[in-house]
């Protein structure tokens, strides 16, 4: 039997997957590969496998497939894989806060609760002044209330 050795590509596409939170077997299906043959790679290599560690929020959406084949016509034209050609223009559109600049939609302006007129509670005095007429007739908290 044959053994097919681990190209530096395929080094590259199992630490990056691994690091972005990939399990084992969506690498094998990636890579055509069996996921105990990426298991046993990744730990000769230290790389590995946590579960969880991908955020919450989600990291992977899809493209259409349209747009997909234009990052991949962009990547060849620069000798790179079309995932790093990708993520480094979304890393450089986030790291220079380049959002309107890459969309044409204008920026709507921010509705923040904080912006509504806010109803202040009456002054203290206000509500204690019924219940204290009496001490303050008879000179017990003679000025407290007062202005």
């Amino acid at each position: 039997m044959k053994i097919k050795r681990f190209t530096a590509d395929e080094i590259e596409t199992l630490r990056l997957m691994a690091s972005a939170g990939h399990p084992a077997t969506s690498i094998a299906k990636r890579l055509h590969r069996t996921p105990e043959a990426i298991r046993s790679r990744a730990c000769a290599l230290g790389i590995q496998f946590r579960a969880g560690r991908m955020p919450k929020c989600g990291s992977r959406f899809r493209i259409p497939d349209r747009l997909w084949q234009d990052i991949s016509d962009a990547a060849l034209a620069r000798g790179m894989k079309p995932t790093k050609l990708a993520h480094q223009t979304l890393a450089n559109v986030a790291r220079d806060r380049l959002w309107d600049a890459v969309n044409d939609a204008p920026r709507k302006p921010p509705t923040s609760p904080l912006k509504r007129r806010r109803v202040l509670p009456p002054p203290i005095s206000s509500l204690l002044a019924p219940r204290l007429e009496g001490y303050v007739a008879g000179g017990e908290l003679g000025g407290v209330l007062d202005g």
